[in-house]
């Protein structure tokens, strides 16, 4: 990936441990922590924990960072997941989620991803339209998005390609 503050695309390692259990009525619940770390940039690196709720087709999650992406900031995620399965190895989701930052309220965002995803044994690849509504001051954060003190609809299509181990 690459942030707006950077000036080359670097790896971003994600790690990730928790438990789940299915519930009498069909339903799961999950708990656990998720480490992200940015080699070529370390001071990047942070922890969140969560907390989940799924069902046959929608999932629910809440995240928790006391110091996101390095900026000092506490915050709150909150997403929603779903999706189909279109034909054997092809599948279509859609996601919606909102950060809060419980220090800098201008840091706030709602964002939403609709996609086709498809996987071959270790493999997983996905195409989504992402997108991302900000509001805040004036400034320019690591997504390379300024702010004028309103909101602001951004959009992009992102194409991930990612190996289990």
């Amino acid at each position: 990936g690459q942030l707006a503050v950077e000036t080359h695309r670097s790896a971003q390692w994600s790690g990730y441990a928790g438990y789940a259990q299915r519930l009498p009525s069909g339903l799961s619940w999950e708990t656990g922590v998720t480490a992200y770390a940015f080699p070529k940039n370390p001071n990047w690196n942070f922890r969140e924990v969560f907390v989940g709720l799924a069902g046959e087709v929608v999932s629910a999650r809440l995240h928790y960072s006391p110091d996101y992406l390095g900026m000092g900031e506490r915050s709150l995620y909150g997403e929603l997941n779903g999706g189909w399965v279109l034909a054997p190895r092809l599948q279509a989701f859609w996601h919606g989620g909102y950060y809060h930052s419980l220090d800098k309220a201008q840091s706030s965002r709602s964002e939403a991803r609709l996609g086709l995803a498809s996987s071959y044994k270790e493999w997983r690849g996905q195409l989504s339209l992402d997108v991302v509504r900000l509001r805040g001051t004036a400034t320019t954060d690591i997504y390379g998005v300024t702010t004028g003190g309103g909101s602001e609809v951004r959009h992009v299509f992102v194409l991930t390609v990612a190996r289990a181990f």
